[in-house]
């Protein structure tokens, strides 16, 4: 697999956003009706997280779609390292969970709410399985992506760009309705339709005329919708009972500021030039 000293690196900045978005939330919606210090505190650290997931997806399309595939080796591959680790994880998360819910009576629960099967249901099937939901997407676009490359060689760059814009744009509206209680997408592994934006803009982007815009450009505009964030989440959960969507739209992984930002830093760091031997083999 090709290596980038510099996307590797945006690859390490994004799972620290991942944990911090995860510690940070027990903090912020513990603290939400309160709107204090914490809270406040807790919202600048999940703002400047938010574009940790859509991130991934863009590097996982600057790297997936650049050549073709041997079939056989790849959904291989993919079947070994993506497919089965997410079942086995799934499995012991379920374990912990009639564990923790009671031993044997948590057991039997699990039991009647369909055993592994319903566990399988709810983490692919529908929009359950909490944490988890991630990897039915993310195995949906890898799936997706041979056919993506043989698209792309028939409609050509251009086209596969503007399709990509397109997928995105689909990507913002549902954002926009699920938060007003439309809820268009009933499974995780079929969001990833949603997320095809990101997966063909991660190989696209870096070959338009925005790769000239200079570094700057995409750091100061990453802050300002970071900013974004913060300020619109800010309003929004302070002023709940007259919105009419709900309050956290704006950390939606598709809500239009996180699109922005993830966007700007993805294109941020591939214009930083990184040769490190030691880096490389410590990240390797």
């Amino acid at each position: 697999m090709e290596r980038k000293d510099n996307l590797d690196l945006l690859r390490c900045l994004s799972i620290l956003m991942v944990i911090i978005i995860h510690v940070s939330a027990t903090y912020l919606l513990g603290n939400a009706a309160k709107m204090n210090t914490n809270f406040a505190i807790a919202n600048f650290y999940d703002s400047i997280s938010r574009t940790a997931v859509p991130l991934f997806v863009l590097l996982s399309g600057y790297f997936t779609l650049r050549k073709s595939k041997n079939l056989k080796t790849y959904f291989k591959k993919l079947t070994l390292g993506l497919i089965i680790p997410t079942l086995v994880w799934m499995v012991l998360y379920e374990v912990f969970e009639f564990l923790n819910a009671g031993g044997w009576n948590g057991f039997i629960q699990f039991v009647k709410d369909g055993g592994l099967w319903g566990s399988f249901d709810n983490l692919f099937l529908n929009n359950l399985g909490r944490h988890l939901w991630f990897m039915p997407m993310f195995i949906g676009l890898q799936i997706l992506a041979p056919l993506l490359i043989f698209i792309r060689k028939q409609i050509g760059e251009v086209a596969f760009f503007i399709l990509g814009l397109l997928f995105l744009a689909i990507g913002l509206f549902e954002a926009f309705f699920a938060f007003r209680g439309t809820d268009m997408v009933i499974a995780n592994v079929f969001s990833c339709v949603l997320y095809l934006g990101y997966f063909i803009l991660g190989y696209s982007l870096p070959k338009t005329i925005l790769s000239r815009f200079k570094k700057i450009i995409w750091f100061v505009t990453f802050a300002l919708s970071t900013a974004a964030i913060y300020i619109f989440t800010n309003w929004a959960i302070g002023n709940i009972k007259e919105i009419s969507f709900k309050p956290l739209y704006f950390y939606d992984y598709l809500s239009i500021f996180v699109v922005i930002g993830a966007i700007s830093l993805f294109m941020l760091f591939t214009k930083i030039q990184i040769q490190n031997q030691g880096l490389q083999k410590n990240i390797a």
